[in-house]
């Protein structure tokens, strides 16, 4: 798809947006062109240092709100080298750069102390002075007029995907260009104190260097994170297959350390495009540089509509499928088919659909069997509390739990007050049967496998009956089953 006109005079002529003057005008020009497509348009201004952030729709009722930084970073003599998922190198870096500007600053210092009687005062005063100019320098000194990446990329992806956005969704989604993040995130504060419930309410994706990598780093919050039925569809707006050529991947914020603006937002996600290098792992160079002119406009594409397809998925406020529906919960044997039927399910009742085995693997970071010989059962059966005491302050969701789940009294209480529980009863037949093959069930890791199901499904199934609201057959074939349960609820 061809970019936005806009777009491109951004790129030819709006580069620098520095001064304010620069800024004004930058902010004029989109506020006019937006204006015509329909969108409510606001400079919203103030602070110590005043911050003009620019306000597309209603952040107060939006469930989406997209944000990225205009404001033009300074030039330096070195990259902003950022290795978002090795803090270390990153800490040390900086500390490298402490050090040059100290080192730069001691130069003129060492020709004044040779001044008579004063030099020694007069060196300190000219290295204190000429260490603050560097600084200033570097964070708010002269324009970096090279800077694709940092941040017109962000600014650009954020208006391709509201040009794109089909007028039945605008209501729902709010973009917001900050003012001030090279200065200390001061813009993005500012919307914080402005707007303190729909910073704590809404999702915030934040786009800050996009176009020079083909490693997408997603970091998510842990509320986000906790909040399935958002994540889930964050992940299916951002399916890798819809680029190919390019690498997806979410991780924790807690353990990605990525300064900019979707910092101070409970719910949020950042996106960078990032490289990647043996030892530093992702990392992201170039900018605050005359190098920073890399531009990929695959990277753009693909996060404009990833965002569009975002913006399609939340559910509207009378939509039958929103997050007052309560929770179905599947429960059963191992093999009973408890995935299958839950994602046809999901399908038929406009629900998010969950396994819980992949959720705690999500979570740990680390397939089950894996926990099971690091950490052994007890580890895995913790981890599963937490998970259900997660997952039932959830709603509008299918729940596949592990074939272990309810045979704890807790879990089934917790995931009991969220839903309906679901038991899908199956022969040992049909277990052995379905299973035959499988190497992944760890407590089946036995010679004699026929023994351990049958021993299993004697412990197991009174529990499951007693926790379960309705009971059906999984022996059918999954629409079978699946339009069973529909006849119950």
């Amino acid at each position: 798809m061809t970019m936005h006109p806009l777009s491109l005079e951004i790129l030819q002529s709006w580069k620098i947006r520095k001064s304010a003057a620069d800024k004004a005008a930058f902010r004029a020009r989109v506020a006019g062109e937006l204006a015509q497509t329909g969108y409510p348009v606001r400079t919203e201004s103030g602070g110590l240092i005043t911050s003009h952030n620019l306000i597309l729709g209603d952040p107060d009722t939006a469930d989406l709100i997209v944000s990225a930084h205009y404001d033009t970073c300074a030039a330096m003599p070195l990259p902003n080298l950022i290795t978002p998922r090795n803090p270390l190198f990153f800490l040390l870096y900086q500390l490298l750069l402490a050090g040059v500007l100290v080192f730069l600053a001691f130069l003129p210092a060492c020709l004044v102390s040779l001044i008579p009687v004063v030099g020694p005062i007069l060196a300190l005063l000219t290295w204190s002075i000429t260490l603050i100019l560097l600084c200033f320098q570097c964070m708010a000194g002269k324009a970096n007029p090279s800077n694709l990446n940092d941040n017109t990329s962000g600014v650009v992806t954020l208006l391709e995907a509201a040009f794109r956005l089909p007028p039945q969704y605008r209501d729902q989604v709010a973009f917001v260009l900050f003012d001030n993040e090279e200065l200390g995130l001061l813009g993005s504060s500012l919307f914080r104190h402005r707007h303190p419930t729909a910073a704590r309410r809404a999702l915030l994706i934040n786009l800050d260097c996009v176009s020079d990598g083909d490693y997408f780093m997603l970091s998510c919050t842990k509320a986000l994170r906790q909040d399935l039925p958002l994540y889930n569809a964050l992940q299916t707006a951002f399916n890798p297959a819809c680029a190919p050529e390019k690498t997806t991947r979410f991780f924790p914020a807690a353990t990605t350390l990525y300064p900019s603006d979707q910092w101070g937002f409970p719910k949020s996600m950042a996106i960078a495009a990032l490289k990647k290098a043996p030892v530093l792992g992702l990392y992201l160079d170039r900018i605050h540089t005359w190098r920073d002119t890399r531009w990929d406009s695959r990277n753009v594409e693909f996060l404009a509509d990833a965002l569009v397809r975002m913006a399609a998925s939340l559910p509207s406020p009378d939509s039958p499928s929103s997050s007052s529906a309560g929770n179905l919960i599947l429960c059963g044997f191992m093999g009973c088919g408890k995935s299958t039927v839950g994602r046809l399910l999901a399908q038929d009742t406009g629900r998010q659909f969950l396994d819980m085995d992949a959720y705690i693997e999500q979570q740990a970071g680390m397939s089950i069997p894996e926990i099971f010989r690091l950490y052994g059962e007890t580890d895995f059966r913790r981890r599963e509390r937490e998970a259900c005491a997660a997952l039932s302050q959830q709603s509008n969701l299918v729940i596949a739990t592990g074939g272990g789940t309810l045979a704890n009294r807790e879990n089934a209480r917790l995931l009991a007050s969220s839903g309906t529980i679901i038991l899908l009863e199956v022969s040992a037949e049909t277990v052995l049967s379905r299973l035959e093959g499988d190497t992944s069930r760890p407590l089946l890791a036995r010679p004699d496998r026929e023994t351990a199901v049958r021993e299993l499904m004697s412990k197991r199934m009174p529990l499951y009956r007693e926790a379960a609201h309705i009971t059906v057959s999984g022996d059918p074939v999954p629409t079978v089953v699946v339009q069973s349960i529909l006849n119950q609820l």
